[in-house]
């Protein structure tokens, strides 16, 4: 099986995801410009190997180039396991864009965006650990106030006072809230009152 690549970034991508395939025994011998593949194992298993290569492959392609667009295609598994994180996918889209970075949000297994691969690797795992870190109840209200604490200067518990005195979230006992606001315009409605504060000193 012969692996067309156009650089040695991407041969060398390519080669570490095939870490990912333990289905077969791979033999590999890569040279400029190609990549020659032999699999050994079960019918069964090669089929399944050459199905996870050629989607390798794809993944690659769409980590590396940009389509005409500008866009990078990003597999949202590659990017959890590349973060050691997971985060809900909307959440991860809302960063993206309030940090300004273009997003299609057509493609629902792909993150579709000109922004950095390390950079959406950072914003996973700074969100799942403000998440994690947040005793907050219940927890959309959790991940909220962490992702605003990810999109400003602000620690979660300023933001969480700040959002009670402007009466976009109320407490209802214990570390629990919920929103006064509808929360599909709680982001955008504290992000505009933050920035107008700073705006004023």
């Amino acid at each position: 099986m012969i692996i067309r690549v156009s650089n040695n970034e991407e041969r060398v991508f390519f080669i570490n995801q095939l870490e990912r395939i333990k289905v077969v025994d791979l033999y590999l011998s890569a040279k400029p410009g190609y990549i020659r593949l032999r699999l050994a194992g079960s019918r069964e298993n090669v089929k399944l190997a050459i199905s996870e290569i050629k989607h390798i492959q794809k993944l690659t392609k769409g980590l590396l180039y940009p389509d005409r667009q500008g866009l990078f295609n990003y597999e949202i598994g590659f990017l959890f396991r590349e973060a050691g994180a997971t985060i809900r996918v909307e959440l991860l889209r809302k960063l993206l864009q309030y940090k300004g970075y273009k997003i299609d949000s057509s493609a629902s297994d792909f993150i579709k965006s000109d922004a950095p691969l390390q950079v959406i690797v950072d914003l996973i795992h700074s969100l799942n650990s403000l998440i994690r870190e947040t005793e907050l109840k219940p927890k959309i209200v959790r991940e909220m106030i962490a992702t605003l604490a990810v999109l400003t200067d602000l620690d979660p518990f300023t933001i969480l006072e700040r959002a009670l005195e402007l009466k976009m979230i109320r407490k209802e006992g214990e570390d629990r809230y919920s929103f006064a606001v509808n929360i599909n315009n709680f982001l955008k409605a504290f992000i505009s009152n933050h920035i107008d504060d700073n705006e004023n000193i």
